[in-house]
């Protein structure tokens, strides 16, 4: 019998990112696991909307991996703090763009496809 292959990628905590930063209705969801040989959590982020039926992964040098302290009590809170703080810098503004971007392009494609009678209906 054929088994499939699994490993646990950790945990995952949904984040609404401050409207205040500009950009009501976003969240960072953020993944993140302890490394025993690291003594850290390793964190690793993506935006989503309601908007939209997909997310956007942050994959930066900055981000994509990034190595936190943290304990089992207070790591949530820590998550929180980082993306309370990288949106209140600017951080996600570039993402969020690209994602605003990417669903126009999607969106305008569609439709070219539509005009040439090869639409997904």
């Amino acid at each position: 019998m054929m088994r499939a292959k699994a490993r646990g990628l950790g945990f995952t905590r949904e984040v609404k990112i401050p409207e205040e930063c500009g950009f009501n209705g976003y969240y960072a969801i953020c993944t993140y696991k302890y490394i025993p040989d690291k003594e850290k959590y390793r964190l690793s982020m993506q935006i989503r909307t309601n908007k939209y039926s997909d997310s956007y992964k942050i994959d930066t040098q900055n981000i994509d991996t990034q190595y936190i302290s943290g304990t089992r009590e207070n790591i949530q809170s820590n998550i929180d703090r980082i993306v309370e703080q990288a949106a209140i810098s600017g951080f996600f503004t570039p993402y969020i763009q690209k994602y605003e971007h990417l669903h126009e392009c999607m969106k305008l494609g569609e439709e070219i496809m539509k005009d040439k009678g090869e639409g997904v209906s």
